[in-house]
């Protein structure tokens, strides 16, 4: 098991994968930015990431 702050995560750059393939959560929040009634959620247990999306109707 390991323990990584879930904000880390965000940063540009960062990285769990092999060989740098994991700036998807990084572009995610900058898009997700644009969308401020758009909430996202990261959760960490047992080591499984789980993302949620709270998208609300218009």
């Amino acid at each position: 098991m390991f323990s990584i702050p879930i904000e880390k995560l965000y940063e540009n750059g960062f990285t769990t994968k092999i060989l740098g393939h994991g700036i998807g959560l990084y572009n995610a929040k900058e898009i997700l930015n644009k969308y401020p009634v758009v909430m996202h959620f990261t959760e960490c247990k047992d080591s499984c990431f789980t993302q949620e999306l709270l998208i609300p109707q218009s």
